[in-house]
């Protein structure tokens, strides 16, 4: 249920807020999006779920961009969507980094779910959505969501493009005081 941005310190005090991300908890992201390394790309199966176990498993970007440097040092210059597979990793680290539970794309929006251990406080969260137009704060039992819009007929790379943008944004604001 979307709030005023005046209500949102009231609501946003139910999130807890601890300064350390959830170490064993990984972002959940939802974004109904094709992300399949391409089989005419890397036709063998065995090597594409190789690339696929190792980029679930990365925890830090340094580790996703080896994997992506290796990929094209293999099999030569990355089409789109393997570029788009490798900015999807990205931006799980960052989401983790961050502190979120999940990212939905639902109906023209993206939910940014804030978990226990996210980094941002309830007055910065408060700060942040009011620099977004039309971006609106719920409390949905024990977890504080962000929805932003996402402008009509996103394809992936603007979908993987807003989600960075909003990250890095949450990320700035987590880190103010």
């Amino acid at each position: 249920m979307p709030i005023s941005r005046a209500n949102a310190r009231e609501i946003l005090a139910l999130h807890v807020e601890t300064g350390e991300p959830a170490a064993a908890l990984r972002a959940n992201l939802n974004l109904r999006i094709e992300l399949r390394i391409p089989e005419e790309f890397i036709p063998d199966m065995n090597q594409r779920m190789s690339i696929y176990k190792r980029a679930s498993t990365a925890r830090d970007r340094e580790t996703l961009e080896r994997l992506q440097d290796e990929t094209r040092d293999r099999y030569g210059p990355l089409p789109e969507r393997l570029l788009q597979f490798f900015e999807y990793g990205r931006l799980q680290v960052l989401a983790n980094d961050v502190g979120l539970s999940g990212i939905e794309r639902e109906r023209g929006k993206l939910a940014f779910r804030l978990g226990p251990g996210a980094r941002l406080s309830p007055a910065n969260l408060a700060r942040l959505a009011t620099s977004i137009d039309e971006a609106a704060v719920a409390a949905e039992g024990d977890t504080v969501v962000l929805r932003v819009p996402l402008p009509v007929g996103s394809e992936a790379t603007e979908v993987l493009t807003a989600i960075r943008e909003v990250l890095l944004r949450l990320d700035r604001y987590s880190k103010m005081t």
